[in-house]
């Protein structure tokens, strides 16, 4: 991997109830990647996000951002969270403003810049997002869709060096998953390091550089998406699924339906591509 942009070491953590939710959780998150982060209920994924933005602070180890040590006073906490910025899975829980330009605005208001420079956030997160034409609308009059893309602008304004969403795609129409899924694409293709938590097997294997897996408050394998889903054994240890795009490859890879030596596709198009090149000639 790359030049790490944030370093995690030993992390423990303890829930009020008894639960030990991290174990000596360990990883680096590298430098301008898409990563995805896997795995069963319980596993302790939200918890260890909850630590990059210092939410919860660890019981021992720490986070290191840019090679320093994260600290937990309240100009710390404001540097980290304007650096490092989290979107949550539902977007009722970000959102407070009463007008979408209202809340695009309020982080860039609280780093404590100039009236034109929020204002060019503003008008470029909405952009970026593509709901310019909803920036006077109230907030609660807004669909779930609509609502997810303001609560991404939001942090977008904020011009964050990494981005964390738990479960992005969750509750969301065809429609609304491809535009976030293609939105990811675009900011990371702007060096914005991008951390999603996900359940869906087939997203992490089409869209991530570098795949984590957790299990029982620690990450127990990491790789490249074609390593991990590749790793039968792990899948099964972890409760994860095949993608499906890759279960159909291999099955016919296996079936001689296709030579065995071809690399394995990420996206439909490439296996469409792969089916084309390979389909029998017509006599």
């Amino acid at each position: 991997m790359s030049a790490s942009i944030l370093q995690v070491q030993g992390l423990h953590y303890t829930y009020p109830d008894g639960t030990l939710a991290l174990r000596g959780l360990s990883t680096d998150i590298a430098r301008g990647k898409k990563i995805a982060l896997l795995g069963a209920n319980g596993a302790g994924k939200s918890t260890f996000l909850l630590h990059l933005i210092g939410i919860l602070k660890p019981f021992s180890g720490k986070i290191l951002l840019h090679g320093e040590e994260v600290k937990y006073n309240r100009k710390a906490l404001h540097n980290l969270r304007s650096k490092v910025g989290f979107v949550f899975q539902d977007p009722d829980t970000q959102l407070f403003s009463a007008s979408v330009w209202q809340e695009v605005s309020f982080g860039p208001i609280n780093l404590g810049l100039s009236k034109e420079e929020v204002k060019a956030r503003v008008i470029k997160a909405l952009d970026d997002t593509g709901i310019t034409s909803l920036k006077d609308k109230p907030t609660h009059f807004l669909s779930y869709g609509q609502k997810k893309l303001v609560s991404i602008a939001d942090i977008l304004a904020m011009e964050p060096e990494v981005l964390i969403f738990d479960e992005p795609t969750a509750s969301l129409d065809p429609r609304y998953t491809k535009h976030v899924m293609e939105l990811l694409d675009q900011l990371n293709q702007s060096n914005i390091t991008i951390i999603m938590a996900t359940h869906c097997v087939d997203i992490a294997y089409g869209w991530a550089d570098w795949v984590l897996v957790m299990k029982e408050g620690i990450i127990t394998k990491e790789g490249t998406p074609e390593e991990i889903f590749t790793n039968d054994q792990l899948l099964i240890s972890t409760n994860l699924s095949r993608p499906f795009l890759l279960e159909v490859f291999q099955e016919l890879s296996s079936n001689n339906y296709l030579p065995r030596n071809i690399s394995l596709p990420k996206k439909m198009a490439d296996f469409k591509k792969i089916l084309q090149e390979n389909a029998p000639k017509n006599k």
